[in-house]
C-alpha cells in the first residue's frame, strides 16, 4: 500500500469513528420537489456520489469518500429536472422559506439567489452498483464492508448553478451534465446560437437523495443500491438490507484485498500449526495406502 492509499484508508477509517461523536449534530429537514422528498443538505456532507453513512436516527450524512477517491472517474448524469429561477420553489422547503431566510441557511446573499437556477441530477443506482464491483479501488470497497447496513451513496442532487442560459424560459434548451473530481458538477446548455457552459463545486449541493446497499439473502453473494423511497420495497425479493454477519469481498466470489487475502493466509497457517500430530500421520498413511 503507498502512502495515499495508506492516509486515505486513515481517514475512511477516521470517518466511521467520528460518525457516532456528531450524529446528534445533523438534523436536515425535507425538501420537496415533484413529488418526492429530499433530504435538506445544509447540515451534511452529501454531495453526488459520496459513499458514505446515515446517521444513527436516520437524519444526516456524514461522507466517507467521494466517487472519485475510489478510483471512479468522470461519469454521464441523467438531468432531471431545470428549474429556471430558484426563488420558484422555495416553497418546497418546509416552514416559512423566503430568500433571505434561505440566504441565511445556503450562505448566499438573496441578489445572488435571485441569479440562480436549479438543476436536478442524478446517478443510476444499477450503473454506481456496476462501477464499485468493476472499478472501486480497495478502500473504498473495505470502507463498504465496514459500514455494513449504514452505508449510503448519494445518487440524486439539487444543484444551484449561477448560468444565465439556464434561466432562458423563449427556447427548448438541452441540458447535460457530468459528475468530475470530488464532487464537482459541469453542466452544459445547448439549443442558444452559442453553447454555455459551468462548473459548479460540491458545496452547490442543497438537498440530495441516497440510496442503500442490499444483499443477497443469505449469503451476500451479489449486491445492488436500491434508493431510499418509502413508497417501493426496500429491496428486490431475495435480496435484504441487512448485510450476512462476516461478509466481506471475497465470500462475494471477488479478489480479495491484500489485506484480507494475508488474513486468510494467517488463518490458514495457523490451523496448520496447531493440526495434532497422529491427525497429520493418518492423512499420510491414507494417502501412501
Amino acid at each position: 500500500m503507498d502512502g495515499r492509499s495508506g492516509l486515505m484508508t486513515a481517514r475512511l477509517v477516521f470517518g466511521v469513528g467520528i460518525l457516532f461523536m456528531v450524529v446528534g449534530c445533523a438534523s436536515p429537514t425535507f425538501f420537496t420537489f415533484q413529488r418526492l422528498n429530499y433530504f435538506d443538505n445544509t447540515s451534511s456532507q452529501a454531495q453526488l456520489g459520496n459513499m458514505g453513512m446515515q446517521a444513527v436516527d436516520g437524519d444526516g450524512f456524514l461522507r466517507g469518500a467521494f466517487l472519485s477517491d475510489c478510483g471512479i472517474g468522470e461519469v454521464e448524469l441523467t438531468v432531471d429536472s431545470r428549474v429556471p429561477h430558484f426563488a420558484s420553489i422555495t416553497d418546497g422547503f418546509l416552514g416559512k422559506a423566503s430568500l433571505e431566510s434561505l440566504g441565511q441557511r445556503l450562505g448566499y446573499r438573496p441578489e445572488e439567489l435571485e441569479r440562480m437556477s436549479v438543476v436536478v441530477v442524478s446517478l443510476n443506482p444499477l450503473k454506481v452498483t456496476k462501477w464499485i464491483k468493476e472499478n472501486a479501488n480497495d478502500e473504498c470497497k473495505n470502507y463498504l464492508a465496514l459500514t455494513g447496513d449504514s452505508t449510503r451513496v448519494i445518487t440524486s442532487v439539487a444543484l444551484l448553478v449561477d448560468l444565465p442560459a439556464l434561466q432562458e424560459t423563449t427556447v427548448k434548451l438541452q441540458v447535460s451534465a457530468r459528475l468530475t473530481t470530488r464532487g464537482r458538477i459541469s453542466v452544459k446548455a445547448e439549443g442558444l446560437k452559442k453553447p454555455a457552459a459551468a462548473t459548479v463545486s460540491a458545496n452547490s449541493v442543497f438537498a440530495y437523495r441516497y440510496s442503500h446497499v442490499c444483499w443477497l439473502d443469505p449469503s451476500g453473494k451479489d449486491l445492488l443500491l436500491q434508493i431510499d423511497d418509502s413508497a417501493f420495497e426496500a429491496c428486490p425479493p431475495g435480496y435484504s438490507t441487512s448485510m450476512p454477519d462476516g461478509w466481506n469481498w471475497i465470500l462475494k466470489g471477488e479478489e480479495g484485498s491484500e489485506a484480507e487475502l494475508e488474513t486468510l493466509e494467517n488463518e490458514a497457517e495457523a490451523e496448520g500449526e496447531e493440526a495434532p500430530a497422529e491427525e497429520v500421520g493418518a492423512e499420510e498413511k491414507e494417502t501412501s495406502e
